[in-house]
């Protein structure tokens, strides 16, 4: 049977957010105008009902799991994704029909290998998203932890734009799919989710704006504002290229892929920070 990607049933929730009057291309795919008239509310992409997605929620599993093993198997296609508590999804049952039918809608609108790798790629990017927002809880330094957030922002905004135009452009036959996909177009065009973009863009490029100088001599290391000095590592590869002849050996060195800092350049960073 066919199984949706884990991280897709994540208990976070994107905040819900009115559609700002903005213009659209007539023949746009979904277009907005008629997310306007049908103002659907999307509650889950597991159930339909607003408040079914967590009356009746079973936290431990049915005692019937261990006679059938169940409980194994579920641990085992869980275990990749603690961190999405979603072992009460398998042992809450459906009691109705429509919500077995709704949701097995879903399940088959998922058999589509384009729809579904649309799934798994913003799966990715949350678990990504994830991964800076612990090592943004991990920096002792502030300046660290907000550059770590903003890192997570980004790949946050950059996902849910990505999977709204992904989903918006394939034909989504179930009712959990389709509400879905307005949910999204209406979110990515909301005011609150375009300020947000548009204020992790505007801190990425200041960020990257910055210039500073470093003066290394006798174990010290002076940080200073950068008065437009030349670039000599450039100066010096210009002089002795006229001494490569033929495939040379590469003798550079790749730094280790590290995620955090150590003092020095923690120290570094603060006295950029200061002076900025």
């Amino acid at each position: 049977m066919m199984t949706p990607d884990k991280g897709f049933l994540s208990r976070s929730h994107v905040v819900r957010a009115t559609i700002p009057k903005r213009q659209y291309r007539p023949n746009e795919v979904c277009s907005m105008e008629q997310l306007r008239s049908r103002a659907m509310t999307f509650s889950s992409i597991l159930f339909e009902g607003s408040n079914d997605s967590r009356n009746g929620e079973t936290p431990e599993a049915p005692a019937f799991f261990g006679d059938l093993n169940l409980d194994q198997l579920i641990d085992a296609v869980t275990a990749d994704w603690k961190d999405y508590e979603l072992l009460a999804f398998y042992y809450t049952p459906l009691n109705n029909l429509d919500a077995i039918e709704y949701r097995q809608q879903v399940m088959r609108d998922l058999e589509d290998k384009c729809l579904m790798q649309a799934v798994r790629t913003f799966s990715g990017q949350m678990r990504a998203m994830r991964d800076r927002l612990d090592h943004a809880k991990k920096r002792d330094s502030k300046q660290a932890t907000e550059r770590w957030f903003l890192d997570a922002v980004e790949i946050y905004c950059e996902a849910v734009e990505r999977l709204s135009l992904d989903v918006c452009l394939l034909n989504a036959k179930s009712r959990g799919m389709r509400a879905f996909r307005e949910y999204l177009m209406e979110y990515v065009a909301s005011v609150s989710f375009r300020d947000l973009l548009t204020e992790a863009t505007k801190l990425k490029s200041d960020l990257s704006a910055i210039r500073y100088c470093l003066r290394i001599k006798d174990g010290g290391v002076t940080v200073r504002h950068y008065d437009g000095a030349s670039d000599y590592s450039a100066d010096v590869e210009e002089t002795f290229e006229k001494f490569r002849s033929g495939t040379v050996r590469d003798y550079s060195i790749k730094p280790r892929n590290r995620t955090g800092m150590n003092h020095i350049q923690a120290q570094v960073l603060d006295r950029v920070y200061i002076q900025a």
